[in-house]
């Protein structure tokens, strides 16, 4: 699974897919200060059992001392997308918020955090084809301020998706793959707020 990183005031806070000698696939933080790293923070204990690799790792953003993390997990047995905030830059977690559930819940999750709101982007595919989701939280991630589908894909299955972004003044730069005729296409948009 893919790891990812984010600048905090308190150091690099880095995310991953930790593994238990049971199997058991939590979601772990890890901080680097000046000191070295920090012992490792479960974001949440979600209890995903399962034997291999499910080859869909968290993502994470931060501002100052505010971080989101953004996750897949199967651990009660049904797909399921969450957030969980941190304001100590990765010590401790919030309990998650529930962003989208079901059969039609694909791994592949980012997140982007800026001073008036947290980002999700997270795949979704069923009958109909893959949709890349968008979805804006307030900072604290008590309450979702929109949700939208910003484009259908063409493609199917694990070669598409991967959504990117990062936030800045003007909005979100969201960027993901499509494939189109058999040929892998990078796609993009620009979302206002």
């Amino acid at each position: 699974c893919q790891t990812d990183v984010a600048m905090t005031d308190a150091g690099a806070l880095l995310v991953y897919r930790g593994r238990t000698q049971a199997e058991v696939r939590d979601i772990l933080a890890i901080r680097r200060s000046g000191d070295g790293w920090a012992a490792p923070v479960r974001v949440h204990a979600d209890q995903w059992e399962i034997a291999g690799c499910p080859v869909n790792g968290p993502a994470v953003a931060a501002r100052g001392a505010q971080a989101v993390v953004g996750w897949f997990t199967m651990g009660g047995g049904v797909p399921l997308l969450q957030l969980a905030r941190s304001s100590d830059a990765g010590g401790s977690f919030a309990p998650p918020v529930k962003v989208d559930e079901g059969a039609a819940l694909l791994g592949q999750v980012d997140v982007a955090l800026d001073g008036q709101q947290a980002w999700v982007a997270w795949l979704r595919e069923d009958a109909g084809g893959q949709r890349v989701m968008l979805a804006r939280y307030t900072p604290d991630l008590a309450r979702e301020l929109q949700r939208i589908e910003v484009a259908r894909l063409q493609g199917r299955g694990r070669a598409t998706g991967a959504p990117r972004m990062v936030a800045d003044p003007r909005g979100l730069w969201l960027v993901w793959t499509d494939v189109v005729d058999g040929v892998a296409q990078l796609r993009g948009a620009h979302v206002t707020r």
